[in-house]
């Protein structure tokens, strides 16, 4: 039996260090995908902002998002209770996972920001590529209507050719808007999901932790029941033993005081008889 809950002990701790160490590789994976990031957050904007770099940006906060579910996992993991091990090493790796979730939090916070610059440079993208588009769409309808009004000659002809090139560039340019409001709805979805995972951690890290000072304070308590209740088991020993004095005194006293009255019950008759 003994080396049954040896085994089952190996076991847990063996679990145990393989998800602090796979906490320890995904909150790695996951700081190197935030800093990657942050790079390709500051070619928004200029000469450098097209089609590769928006698909750069996506892949990198794909995976942002994958590295954070495998964060949780490995930390909910590592805060769970293993009935196997003593209080000293389950306090050895909550610790740990608390650590780990300062670290993951302050990742957050820099994933956090980051995402909110990218947004906002989409955001605006957007906003001026629709001011150019608004004017551009109108000259569509004019020159539509002197194409079908007026009789083309050739230099109307090439106008209107140029022109209508000008319009194809115009509906390239609603599909990057379009791609780049998916790619603003793709970051806060991630946000907001990464927002629930975040709160389901701590609370699940710090109920570990609280359940683990109850058990803590449980022990301290019954520590201290028993040594007050050997304190008391020992006055209570002292004061049977003054008892048992006592009552050997007192059987003392009543043997002296029997043997007194027997020995006067005896000597009264000799007293008549003198």
């Amino acid at each position: 039996m003994s080396d049954y809950f040896q085994d089952n002990k190996a076991e847990a701790l063996n679990n145990k260090d393989e998800y602090s160490q796979g906490a320890r590789n995904a909150l790695q994976a996951l700081r190197q995908s935030v800093n990657r990031m942050k790079v390709e957050a500051k070619k928004l904007g200029t000469d450098k902002d097209n089609q590769e770099l928006r698909m750069s940006i996506a892949k990198i906060i794909k995976d942002c998002g994958e590295m954070f579910g495998k964060c949780k996992r490995e930390l909910s993991n590592l805060s769970n209770d293993e009935s196997q091990m003593d209080e000293a090493e389950k306090k050895r790796y909550q610790r740990q996972a608390k650590n780990f979730m300062e670290t993951y939090t302050k990742i957050k916070a820099s994933f956090d920001e980051i995402a909110r610059e990218i947004s906002e440079k989409q955001k605006l993208y957007i906003e001026n590529a629709r001011k150019k588009k608004a004017p551009t769409a109108s000259k569509r309808n004019s020159h539509s209507h002197d194409l079908h009004t007026n009789e083309p000659n050739a230099v109307a002809i090439e106008d209107l050719t140029h022109k209508y090139q000008e319009l194809d560039e115009v509906n390239i340019e609603s599909d990057i808007i379009r791609e780049r409001q998916e790619d603003i709805n793709q970051i806060e979805r991630l946000m907001t999901e990464v927002n629930q995972m975040t709160i389901d951690m701590a609370t699940e890290v710090e109920a570990a932790d609280s359940k683990l000072e109850q058990i803590h304070e449980n022990a301290r308590s019954t520590k201290e029941n028993t040594k007050k209740a050997l304190v008391e088991i020992g006055q209570g020993a002292d004061y049977q033993k003054k008892s048992q004095k006592k009552m050997c005194c007192l059987i003392w006293l009543i043997i002296l005081g029997v043997g007194a009255v027997s020995y006067t019950h005896l000597t009264l008759p000799t007293n008549r008889e003198v």
